[in-house]
């Protein structure tokens, strides 16, 4: 992974996702929340993972410490964003200036109506629950796409016991979707990446954590160089345009992503996010 490679170009990277999609993938089944790694042995999730609309959305933490997980608020989370983390607000709930507390092995839950600010219903797309300082959440409010982008597996932590985050962004990966990207934050700043693409998912173990995608054929590695202050833990980002061909004849065809990122805090001097698997479906 070399820093002196340039970043793919759109058509680039889209050609590589499709190149993954049209040949057959194999099957696994729809996940039924999407979950996230927060802080060491802290988890959240969200039920379901793609919520049809008007559907009451739960959020849930669970701390597997064994000390008390303090929050700095009655509210669980501080606000929803549509897209990716730190995206446009879609509504900041009202809270008491009073500690929350989650004893060692427990859980807390918490809703969202999928009204906006306005008490509007939301429009079918990609939210992200934002968990105060602990972690970000994404999930799905659905039209009648029921197989929304799922993560599995687990990330490997680097510097300041941080890890890289994949996520996708534009909506959902619907034929003819323009905007559909693959997105990376919370990475080391200006390092080298991998963006590794393949039709079915693994579960490999190596010396510097686990490919998550099948190296099978079709397997294929694009190279990246990642935005953010050289050597900054936490400001590396990239966000992959991926639009979606037109072609009705992708549709229940499957994905599988993962990033590699060079950080020397990181077992053998690398990171990684989770797996993710974008599935082709209707709109």
């Amino acid at each position: 992974m070399s820093p002196q490679r340039a970043r793919p170009r759109r058509a680039a990277v889209a050609a590589a996702l499709v190149a993954v999609l049209v040949l057959p993938s194999l099957a696994v089944p729809a996940a039924s929340a999407q979950e996230a790694s927060c802080v060491p042995g802290v988890t959240a999730w969200v039920e379901p993972a793609c919520a049809p609309q008007g559907e009451t959305v739960t959020l849930t933490v669970h701390n597997g410490t064994e000390e008390f997980l303090v929050l700095p608020s009655s509210c669980l989370w501080q606000a929803v964003f549509a897209d990716v983390c730190g995206g446009p607000f879609v509504i900041v709930p009202y809270c008491l200036h009073v500690l929350t507390l989650i004893p060692p092995g427990e859980s807390l839950s918490s809703t969202w109506d999928q009204r906006d600010q306005d008490g509007n219903q939301v429009p079918p797309g990609t939210y992200v629950f934002s968990v105060h300082d602990l972690c970000c959440v994404p999930f799905t409010v659905c039209g009648t796409c029921l197989s929304p982008p799922a993560k599995y597996g687990e990330v490997s932590y680097g510097t300041w016991d941080l890890w890289p985050r994949i996520d996708t962004a534009g909506g959902m990966p619907v034929p003819g979707n323009a905007d559909f990207a693959i997105t990376l934050s919370f990475a080391m700043g200006g390092a080298p990446a991998l963006l590794l693409l393949g039709a079915a998912p693994a579960a490999q173990g190596f010396g510097w954590g686990t490919l998550y995608v099948s190296p099978a054929p079709p397997f294929l590695t694009v190279p990246l160089v990642l935005d953010g202050t050289p050597g900054a833990p936490g400001e590396g980002s990239i966000v992959i345009h991926a639009p979606v061909p037109a072609s009705p004849t992708l549709l229940g065809l499957s994905a599988y992503a993962e990033f590699l990122v060079k950080d020397a805090g990181g077992p053998g001097g690398l990171t990684h996010t989770q797996g993710l698997r974008i599935t082709i479906c209707g709109p």
